[in-house]
């Protein structure tokens, strides 16, 4: 599993947000992928050719639960015949502020590959 969280102060824009994630997983086949068993019962990997990465909304979450909502969130897991195997969750904070959990299964991302998702994220 590749897991990313970051918290965000002051204004967020999550529609901009939103439109940044569906270009990176437009961008990446792997973030458009399942994976199911052929007919002779060997793994096959599904190429979607489009896909929209949905962020879940979790609204007012008091401080002291943040952590554990982001934790329960990372330990759910992750059907690889359906999809998607990239989530990201956003957690607007009692203080005023929000968290984002990206977490991507890892037959679709590893160390490296999360930080070049996290560069174009932050570019987009």
């Amino acid at each position: 599993m590749c897991l990313a969280a970051f918290a965000v102060h002051g204004p967020f824009d999550k529609a901009a947000f939103g439109r940044a994630l569906d270009a990176l997983v437009i961008r990446h086949e792997s973030l458009r992928t399942v994976f199911r068993t052929g007919t002779d019962g060997v793994p096959v990997q599904i190429v979607s050719a489009a896909g929209r990465a949905e962020p879940r909304m979790e609204r007012d979450v008091p401080v002291a639960e943040v952590d554990a909502r982001m934790r329960a969130e990372a330990a759910r897991p992750f059907d690889v015949t359906t999809g998607p195997l990239l989530r990201c969750t956003l957690y607007a904070v009692g203080d005023g502020s929000h968290r984002i959990l990206l977490v991507a299964h890892h037959l679709v991302c590893d160390g490296w590959s999360l930080g070049v998702l996290l560069r174009e994220l932050s570019a987009g």
